[in-house]
């Protein structure tokens, strides 16, 4: 439901929804969302929070210029799924080719989760 309602927004071209593990142990839903404009993601998650006022929250909304898609147009849940997790090692040998590397390298650069910062020990 929570993708249904982020897609109703006239300026949401596609919603792709992603799950992590909280500091806490919970699982985190994460959305990476495709939009065009100038949609800010305050203007998004209010509108989400009128369509859906009873809905769990929603941890973390990332706009997008385009999610990555593989050569049959299907988003690539892997690279979002590593970004979401924070766990971006794996992303320039998975991605494929080069354009595809340098938009996944974009959504990375922005991602909000950034939970191993807090909880892994320093080298």
């Amino acid at each position: 439901r929570i993708a249904e309602a982020l897609l109703a927004h006239p300026a949401v071209s596609d919603v792709h929804m992603a799950d992590f593990q909280t500091l806490g142990g919970k699982v985190g839903l994460y959305a990476f969302v495709e939009a065009s404009g100038d949609l800010t993601a305050e203007a998004l998650r209010a509108h989400l929070a009128t369509a859906l006022p009873d809905r769990p929250h929603l941890d973390h909304l990332q706009l997008v210029p385009l999610l990555p898609r593989d050569n049959n147009g299907v988003v690539r849940d892997d690279l979002l799924l590593l970004v979401a997790r924070n766990q971006i090692e794996m992303l320039e040998s998975l991605s494929g080719s080069q354009v595809t590397r340098e938009l996944v390298d974009q959504i990375a650069r922005g991602r909000l989760n950034l939970t191993d910062r807090i909880t892994r020990p320093a080298a």
